[in-house]
């Protein structure tokens, strides 16, 4: 155990909640860059992403469709040479099958702080179990809950390169594993790589571009044993890569407004039923947008 614990964290994590368990229900795309302004010391950020997840599976027999819609409230604050943030998302998520169902309510909360090397900076994290885990669901599914009921450990490495004073660009390598759950579900380890670009088109205006390579692995799932009503957990355990361009708008040096198309470019899911290969929700696209006011 203390070899899996020790491996996990020297990957290192994310800014953001991005080599996401469950299905993945999470933008990879990162907006930590646009967070940091030397002269400021607190920001706050209003996220949506949404997600529609109509391409489940490939002749899997899986008849039902999920939209999900998660808004996400990030409190940073600089301390000394320190940033520490705080994020709170809300999950809603409507399942259709013959009928609707929705589940909706507080997901789980994400704690950080970066620190600066004088190389690349490091990013600890741990997320919180504050979202329910036992909500009835019509197609029961735990990446379909609020929460994972886990508690995770993240750790980063984050390099930024200014190019010139239009361009930048930024490489993070992330992992996450789950150190606490429940003893019928545990939530794959996930290890990511992230490279982005962003350069200046106005003083205003900026034309972003990320991409990453997620591999998440296979899930610790037996709920099927307390409740026969879970089906077999066919959606974790792939390498999924994707293409997230983007437009950020900085009306003011202390205002940035962002926009982002998460396009899947290929999953490889090495979890089968019956011979069928299940197209898991890191093949869905994802729109992000939001505002980041800084103080």
């Amino acid at each position: 155990m203390k070899l899996h614990i020790l491996t996990s964290l020297t990957l290192l994590a994310a800014s953001s909640l991005k080599a996401c368990p469950c299905g993945c229900t999470q933008c990879p795309v990162d907006t930590s860059q646009l967070q940091f302004n030397p002269t400021q010391r607190i920001s706050f950020e209003v996220r949506e992403d949404l997600i529609k997840q109509d391409k489940r599976t490939h002749n899997a027999g899986v008849d039902f469709t999920v939209d999900h819609r998660i808004t996400t409230l990030t409190t940073e604050m600089r301390v000394g040479d320190l940033r520490w943030s705080l994020s709170l998302p809300r999950v809603e998520r409507i399942t259709r099958e013959a009928t609707s169902t929705k589940v909706a309510g507080l997901g789980d909360a994400l704690v950080r702080v970066r620190i600066p090397t004088e190389h690349f900076d490091v990013i600890a994290g741990i997320k919180l179990p504050t979202g329910a885990s036992d909500q009835a669901l019509s197609a029961p599914r735990r990446y379909l809950q609020l929460g994972t009921g886990s508690t995770d450990v993240l750790l980063g490495m984050r390099s930024e390169h200014t190019w010139s004073e239009q361009t930048n660009s930024y490489v993070q390598l992330n992992a996450q594993s789950a150190v606490l759950s429940d003893q019928h579900f545990r939530p794959g380890r996930s290890i990511g790589l992230s490279l982005g670009f962003q350069q200046k088109i106005t003083d205003a205006f900026a034309f972003a571009v990320q991409g990453d390579v997620i591999r998440q692995f296979r899930d610790m799932n037996t709920m099927h044993a307390i409740d026969n009503s879970y089906a077999e957990d066919a959606e974790s355990s792939t390498l999924s890569t994707s293409i997230s361009p983007g437009f950020i708008w900085s009306p003011q040096p202390t205002i940035r407004a962002f926009i982002y198309l998460t396009e899947p470019l290929k999953t490889s899911n090495y979890a089968q039923t019956a011979g069928e290969t299940v197209n898991p929700m890191h093949a869905s696209r994802i729109v992000s947008l939001g505002l980041i006011v800084q103080f």
